[in-house]
């Protein structure tokens, strides 16, 4: 895993270990750091939980289980975890379902151990396979949603998680204390800034030419 600092969302990392079995829908506008957090939390498997980050659009796909399972094994290889599956997958769609419930999701299960496979669907904008997917939900398996906060009203029974700009105390977290009143001055508490002065330090050249397409207004 990259050591590299992540901006400030220590607090939507422990809400989701406290709340596995309910997880929050994190919800936020375009830019307000939604994809970089599920992406974090993918990159951090942990005792209770190894995430698996699903691009936006990817349920929308006319071969979106193909693609999923494939992700999802994909991502185990990443952490050198190889389940061996009884049979392989079928190409008609209703065949694939069944397989997916009674295969490859045993399968996972069996390579976590106890560890709980934590789906991080990014950018939600429909309702599509939705009721498939948490019908199979259950004490190993979860569903985490991104929403921008067009999309609210695809919000059912979980707990929204709204995402806004990093306080001037998160920043403080992160900085040394002769840098905290610049870049909170700099960045306005944008995570995305606020991660690009993490990454970058001193260099303001290379954070203006990363930054300029969405922030230019601001300076």
């Amino acid at each position: 895993m990259d050591d590299q600092p992540f901006a400030g969302r220590q607090d939507a990392f422990l809400r989701l270990h406290q709340n596995l079995t309910a997880p929050p829908v994190f919800v936020g506008r375009r830019k307000i750091g939604k994809t970089a957090l599920l992406r974090e939390i993918a990159s951090r498997p942990s005792d209770a939980l190894v995430g698996v980050y699903v691009a936006s659009g990817l349920l929308q796909d006319a071969h979106w289980l193909h693609r999923l399972y494939q992700t999802i094994l994909g991502t185990l290889a990443q952490h050198n975890l190889q389940p061996s599956l009884a049979e392989a997958p079928p190409e008609d769609h209703t065949a694939l379902q069944a397989w997916f419930t009674s295969v490859c999701l045993p399968s996972v299960f069996r390579v976590l151990h106890q560890r709980r496979l934590v789906l991080l669907i990014d950018d939600m904008n429909s309702a599509d396979h939705l009721d498939y997917l948490h019908s199979i939900a259950g004490p190993q398996f979860s569903l985490v949603f991104s929403l921008d906060l067009q999309h609210e009203d695809l919000l059912t029974t979980q707990t929204a998680f709204r995402l806004s700009r990093l306080t001037y105390e998160q920043i403080a977290m992160l900085f040394p204390e002769e840098t905290i009143d610049r870049v909170y001055r700099q960045t306005g508490g944008e995570p995305v800034l606020v991660q690009r002065f993490l990454e970058h330090g001193d260099d303001h050249q290379t954070i203006y030419t990363q930054s300029v397409d969405d922030f230019k207004l601001w300076w």
